[in-house]
């Protein structure tokens, strides 16, 4: 007698489409910070949209926890909010050390801003797989 084969079934794809409302959202918010930082504008206002950008962060990763090490996008999105918050804190040290030292004009802002991005990408591709399970 022969065996039926097992098809296997597909796992279904959960389109996140929050996640990407957040990242777009963040990505928005990294453009608006940079451009304030560069214009000189008030810490008061640089201070509270970073803090807005990691209280979305955060209630993106409180918010879908449970099913993190199972969705591959939902573990992408959470890669992105860590790489952006760890970005966001280098920069504000950076910034903070460079001010203090009267170093800070407009060359090394330019500096800061690209040299974040470079730690950005190199943040987020250090955490790749580090959410799911296998």
């Amino acid at each position: 007698m022969k065996q039926k084969k097992q098809r296997k079934q597909a796992i279904p794809v959960v389109k996140d489409t929050v996640g990407v409302a957040v990242r777009v959202v963040l990505q928005i918010l990294y453009v608006v910070l940079a451009y304030l930082f560069y214009m000189d504008y008030g810490v008061t206002l640089l201070a509270g949209l970073a803090l807005l950008a990691v209280i979305i962060g955060g209630g993106y990763w409180v918010l879908r926890k449970q099913v993190l090490a199972t969705n591959r996008h939902m573990a992408d999105t959470c890669r992105f909010i860590v790489a952006y918050v760890t970005t966001l804190l280098a920069v504000f040290f950076y910034s903070l050390a460079m001010y203090r030292s009267d170093q800070l004009n407009d060359i090394s802002k330019a500096i800061i801003i690209i040299a974040s991005l470079f730690v950005f990408y190199c943040i987020r591709t250090a955490t790749k797989g580090m959410f799911i399970k296998k």
